[in-house]
């Protein structure tokens, strides 16, 4: 459930940034995605974790919306506990981080629509990835 929660509220979080974000707050998503970008190379997990945390928080503080901004911020814990699970196999934020630089592009060029649905694919990514995770093998 929490999962689902923070899905929709990350996609219209991805969705009203583009729509409100200042500039300033676009620097701030473009850097956290640098950021990713940058340890990924490096195979740093545990700062990768939280650059991708950093990168949904600034995405939803960049909304203008304090609904978003509380519900990102009240379910960090439960996204650090997935990221944790999902970054065990580091291939997975490096096969998603192609789909963060869209959400971060949409919200820059100011395009709610593919906003919305870059981070709905980034989302299906990491489901699919967690999914994966508890599947037995065959």
């Amino acid at each position: 459930l929490v999962a689902l929660a923070g899905s929709l509220a990350f996609a219209a979080a991805a969705q009203e940034a583009a729509r409100n974000a200042t500039e300033a707050e676009i620097a701030t998503i473009r850097s956290a995605y640098e950021t990713i970008e940058r340890l990924i190379d490096h195979q740093d997990l545990p700062e990768c974790l939280e650059a991708d945390l950093a990168f949904h928080i600034a995405v939803a503080d960049a909304t203008g919306n304090r609904f978003l901004k509380s519900v990102a911020h009240s379910i960090t814990y439960a996204m650090r506990l997935n990221f944790q699970r999902l970054f065990e196999a580091p291939h997975n934020l490096k096969d998603n981080l192609e789909n963060h630089r869209l959400v971060m592009e949409a919200i820059a060029d100011r395009d709610p629509f593919e906003a919305h649905s870059a981070a709905l694919e980034l989302l299906a990514k990491a489901h699919a990835a967690t999914r994966n995770l508890f599947d037995d093998p065959p």
